[in-house]
């Protein structure tokens, strides 16, 4: 029985034991060394001594005996400082063995947000698994791992005999239940203070599965990981290459700023499935990276994902023209319902203009639409809107095994998010509110339209900021379009990425878009558009622009 992430790898052990499942730069993998630095990790873990203290106050740590036959402390939170190295996710893995959940921590952030999160957070210890080693960024009194030193010393050791590194593993995973948690995510909260979004191993578990019947993924998949480990967007990358017994290969973070490298890198290491930010792909097709593809290895992609923001049409045109025969899907969902929720498979060139649908629900997950007021918040007493009703906008909730456990050491903003449907017992199945507003096209298909804050009063209309950003998008010489509402000023900030001053041209073109009131009142033009930790536009940093 799948209870557990770790079955699928103790599978892939027994069946590939030397084939190569993680690699980056300096490393690499087999399945089998990748079960025996896990289970080798986690007894770490268990037999850390001060891993026996109890915490004073709220949240104390309690005697796991109760979750399974030994007396180990479990679901309790372990941190990972990260980095872009396979050591950071047999991390990962190592913690799910010690039937605690993991807890990925970028060193580059602020400290002040770090503290936060530590403090949110009280894990019972931290792993590093940073290549530099070091001073840490934010001190705090818990034990600490060296991945690294504790890496190096066990491949010296060499790999224990399959059979005993089996009877280890599941010695270790036998009192792990699915609905424990796997890992915790934290994303920005409304209140300033980051939410840590908690994520079950069933959930993990029917995402791969969900995936594996949409898109059928091989054993010689290959996925090329764009994303940071403290982004749910990686969660698709490691789960899904291990549910097909396939490799992850960890693209350098620097080859997105060099994208003639990037394009042999994915080509040298034979990359055939990305699953990439939006912002990745549009890296690419703003320097036109792809016109002056050289590789002595041709790059063979056979799927092209994308998710995290709107996808300009532009973009994945471009992409399309240079790969014919892989398949395009735009995917959609926050990371409280486990990654994504919804797909859509590209069915050829699109026009500039078009919207790309954010399609249907995977398998066992159900996504629907219930009625908003003119605020864009969802009324007390919504109606489900049917696909039928085209045009109309509704907020997106999901429901489903993929909705996660709320937010941890949050219970009031879980409970906020977290509801049950208008109208049903609390007993039944929760949904997730994602809060943002969707659409049924003429074809009955599921449209994004915007975040439900991301709508404005303006002149006396209720303006969505993302129906003028679809509109500048969908200009040909414009890279990226983000716009801004400046309350204070009662104007719409429009910041464009281009070569040069293109306030007049783009002028003329949305005279014929758009009313003349939801039109910007100032352009600024970028060089670059900046971008958040998680590869999305900024909208913080282009705000203190403005």
């Amino acid at each position: 029985m799948k209870n557990s992430v770790m079955y699928m790898l103790e599978e892939n052990a027994e069946r590939c034991p030397g084939k190569t499942a993680l690699a980056d730069e300096q490393r690499r993998l087999t399945y089998l060394q990748y079960l025996d630095m896990s289970v080798a990790l986690a007894e770490e873990i268990i037999h850390n001594p001060l891993m026996n203290r109890v915490d004073a106050g709220e949240g104390d740590l309690e005697d796991a005996g109760a979750a399974g036959d030994d007396s180990r402390v479990r679901c309790r939170p372990i941190g990972v400082w990260i980095d872009r190295n396979i050591l950071s996710i047999a991390a990962f893995m190592g913690i799910a063995y010690s039937g605690n959940f993991y807890v990925p921590l970028d060193p580059a952030l602020p400290a002040g947000r770090l503290s936060v999160i530590l403090d949110e957070l009280r894990p019972l210890m931290l792993l590093d698994a940073r290549e530099t080693g070091g001073e840490l960024p934010v001190q705090i009194d818990v034990p600490v791992t060296d991945v690294r030193e504790f890496f190096d010393k066990r491949m010296e050791e060499g790999t224990q005999d399959l059979s005993e590194v089996l009877s280890a593993a599941k010695a270790l995973r036998s009192g792990i239940i699915d609905t424990d948690p796997l890992y915790a995510i934290f994303t920005s909260g409304s209140t300033g203070v980051p939410k840590g979004v908690l994520v079950a191993h069933r959930s993990v578990i029917d995402l791969t599965e969900a995936f594996a019947e949409a898109f059928g993924f091989e054993e010689d998949s290959v996925f090329g990981n764009q994303a940071p480990f403290d982004f749910d967007v990686s969660v698709k990358d490691i789960y899904n290459a291990l549910h097909c017994c396939g490799t992850v290969e960890i693209v350098p973070h620097r080859m997105f700023v060099m994208p003639a490298m990037l394009m042999e890198y994915l080509a040298v290491r034979r990359i055939n499935t990305i699953i990439w930010a939006v912002s990745a792909l549009r890296i690419v097709s703003d320097l036109r990276a792809l016109d002056k593809m050289e590789t002595s290895v041709p790059v063979a992609l056979r799927r092209v994902m994308f998710s995290g923001e709107v996808m300009p049409v532009k973009c994945v045109n471009y992409w399309m023209k240079f790969f014919p025969d892989a398949v395009f899907v735009n995917l959609y969902g926050p990371t409280e319902i486990t990654c994504n929720c919804t797909y859509h498979v590209l069915e050829g060139e699109y026009k500039p203009d078009s919207i790309l649908p954010i399609g249907r629900a995977f398998p066992n997950t159900r996504v629907f639409l219930l009625e908003t007021g003119e605020d864009g918040k969802t009324l007390p007493d919504a109606r489900i809107i049917p696909s039928r009703e085209h045009d109309v906008r509704g907020e997106i909730c999901v429901e489903g095994t993929g909705v996660a456990l709320g937010y941890w050491n949050n219970p009031e903003r879980t409970a906020e998010s977290f509801t049950a449907k208008n109208g049903e017992p609390a007993t039944l199945n929760k949904i997730y509110r994602t809060g943002d507003l969707g659409y049924y096209n003429s074809r009955g298909i599921l449209c994004f339209a915007a975040r439900a804050d991301n709508q404005i009063k303006h002149m006396g209309h209720r303006i969505e900021l993302g129906e003028i950003e679809a509109a500048l998008n969908a200009i040909g010489f414009i890279d990226v379009a983000c716009c801004i509402y400046d309350q204070k000023r009662e104007k719409i900030v429009c910041f464009y990425q281009a070569e040069k001053d293109m306030r007049r041209e783009i002028i003329a073109a949305l005279s014929e878009k758009l009313p003349k009131y939801m039109r910007p009142n100032k352009y600024i033009q970028v060089k670059t558009m900046p971008l958040n930790a998680h590869a999305k536009i900024d909208r913080k940093q282009l705000r203190e622009m403005m």
